[in-house]
């Protein structure tokens, strides 16, 4: 006997039934939970841990470097660029790229605070820092205007190594300016040891410290007695000069004085008895 069709569809109904059944049981969210929700999708894809500020030297406070790191954060300073041309032909305004290094997300709205702080708004997330620091002197842009890689600054502890290590020649030549740099300061400020050099830099420049402290404390204390002794000779080399001087003169004035002495006797028109 051939079974009814009714005994094959009603299980197949009854599901149909009790999902429809459950489905209009499911409370329908509110206007204020949906808005809640939305910010808070927003809110993750406006949060980023490294965040870029671009500012203006004509517009920012004479001290904005003292401003970004009071924010106790680790972020890095690019050269100015004065020699950025835009897509007309007309060079942009000179500016700087700042890069902050944030150990959690932040919204926009907490780094426009800080923009604020500076007179600027123009700011965006960085998706890769590594790749970011070498676009602060186009270093893969040839096509760009190119800076100096020295000119990049570091504060707050970030950390060039890891943001954007150097090659050993690049190292070896790093280390070559700072002495540069060093030994025009000890020139130009008459520094006769490298205990003030030394002191100096541990309070005013970090890069020539560590430079001292690692590699470079020996080349520049010879430096440093060389150019001393140079100035003393230079002094020792005046004055004797001076003296030669003024001996000399002296011998001048009794050769005229005795000349002058013989004029007279030669001159004398009449003969004394």
């Amino acid at each position: 006997m051939p079974r009814k069709n009714s005994k094959v569809g009603n299980p197949k109904g009854f599901k149909q039934e009790s999902m429809s059944s459950k489905s209009q049981e499911i409370p329908l969210m509110t206007e204020a939970e949906r808005k809640k929700m939305v910010d808070k999708t927003e809110s993750r894809e406006t949060r980023a841990r490294h965040w870029e500020i671009v500012c203006y030297p004509d517009s920012v406070p004479t001290k904005w470097q003292e401003i970004i790191s009071a924010e106790k954060t680790p972020w890095v300073e690019s050269p100015l660029h004065d020699r950025d041309i835009n897509p007309d032909g007309t060079t942009k305004k000179p500016h700087w790229h700042i890069y902050l290094l944030f150990d959690a997300p932040k919204a926009r709205k907490q780094i426009m605070e800080i923009a604020s702080k500076i007179s600027t708004k123009a700011i965006d997330k960085i998706r890769n820092i590594k790749g970011a620091v070498p676009y602060m002197v186009h270093f893969h842009n040839p096509e760009k205007a190119q800076y100096d890689r020295v000119g990049i600054k570091y504060h707050n502890g970030a950390n060039e190594d890891e943001l954007w290590p150097l090659t050993a020649t690049e190292k070896r030549e790093m280390r070559y300016l700072m002495i540069m740099e060093m030994q025009d300061f000890v020139d130009e400020n008459n520094i006769s040891s490298i205990s003030t050099l030394m002191r100096f830099s541990r309070t005013n420049n970090r890069d020539w410290f560590m430079a001292l402290c690692d590699n470079s404390a020996y080349v520049m204390s010879e430096y440093i007695k060389s150019a001393h002794w140079e100035r003393q000779n230079e002094i020792h080399n005046e004055n004797r000069q001076e003296n030669n001087r003024k001996i000399f003169s002296e011998q001048l004035n009794t050769i005229r004085l005795s000349k002058m002495g013989q004029a007279v006797e030669c001159d004398t028109p009449f003969e004394v008895e």
